[in-house]
């Protein structure tokens, strides 16, 4: 009996830990909370160390006067943890309402949409999609339906950085992460801020290696019914690693494209005759790769 319930109380006990971590944090570093009741959140802050003392004096050894002894501290201390857990979530959950992230961020970027061969590749998508951006700005255009509570956008690049895409992820949710805080920390606190949303799409741009969704601190799809995370790849490898459920192919700019999209950013100084030949030897050799002709 008391083993059962020394693995019962421990396991409450860390989930209590981690809790009052988040709202002392909170409470430390962020003043914005003005609807948060500081002084109940204070004195919740102070029985949760006194408990802490309390587990920490606990006896220990096998004798069964001491392991009776033992489980009669321990349901009375497991009462009592389940108890402050229930009200640290209350006022957690008061955090969320507060600092709720806006659904869509719009992210700087040039349009598309006069593009035909951009048209066709939208069309694939479950909404528009030439690139990350463009699916991001086309869902913060939709009307208060939106499919997701939350749309977030990060980007890996070649040196995927775990800690630095979840950094990202955190600032989209309006979490704070600490410089001295572990990736296997900021990965439990995405994953239980997410697991609080209905619904969310995170968008994961220029993915170069298979990202492992549970370092990362993100719940799996299959895991969070209607949720969907979409990436951008050069190598189908990747997306095979990472197992994506549908792959698609995102068709270059054509020759006619390519150079009104270089001419749209480069300006007159292209049809200057000396200058011509080679803007459009610069645009062909961008192989009708939209962000390469922009750049």
């Amino acid at each position: 009996m008391a083993i059962v319930l020394e693995i019962s109380a421990k396991k409450n006990i860390e989930a209590l830990v981690c809790l009052r971590e988040d709202l002392r944090r909170e409470m430390d570093e962020n003043e914005r909370h003005e609807n948060l009741p500081r002084t109940q959140v204070e004195d919740w802050l102070r029985r949760t160390d006194e408990l802490q003392v309390k587990v920490n004096a606990l006896p220990s050894g096998d004798g069964c006067w001491l392991r009776h002894k033992l489980s009669r501290k321990l349901v009375k201390l497991l009462m009592e943890v389940k108890q402050l857990v229930e009200a640290g979530s209350f006022f957690e959950n008061m955090l969320v309402v507060i600092e709720k992230p806006k659904t869509v961020e719009h992210i700087p970027g040039p349009s598309i949409m006069s593009q035909k061969t951009a048209s066709k590749n939208l069309s694939k998508i479950m909404e528009p999609l030439i690139n990350d951006k463009n699916l991001n700005n086309e869902l913060n255009k939709m009307p208060s339906a939106q499919p997701f509570s939350v749309i977030i956008w990060a980007t890996s690049s070649r040196e995927t950085n775990l800690r630095r895409i979840q950094i990202q992820i955190a600032e989209s949710l309006n979490l704070l992460v600490k410089m001295e805080e572990s990736e296997e920390r900021i990965a439990i606190r995405l994953h239980k801020r997410l697991g609080r949303e209905r619904r969310f799409l995170l968008i994961l741009d220029d993915v170069w290696d298979a990202i492992d969704l549970d370092l990362l601190g993100v719940p799996r799809p299959e895991d969070h019914v209607g949720s969907k995370i979409l990436l951008t790849s050069r190598s189908l490898d990747v997306c095979r690693m990472m197992m994506t459920d549908t792959n698609i192919e995102v068709n270059a700019l054509n020759g006619e494209e390519a150079w009104e999209l270089f001419c749209q950013h480069a300006g007159q100084t292209v049809e200057a005759e000396n200058i011509r030949p080679l803007a459009e030897a610069v645009a062909k050799e961008c192989g009708g790769l939209p962000l390469a002709i922009i750049v």
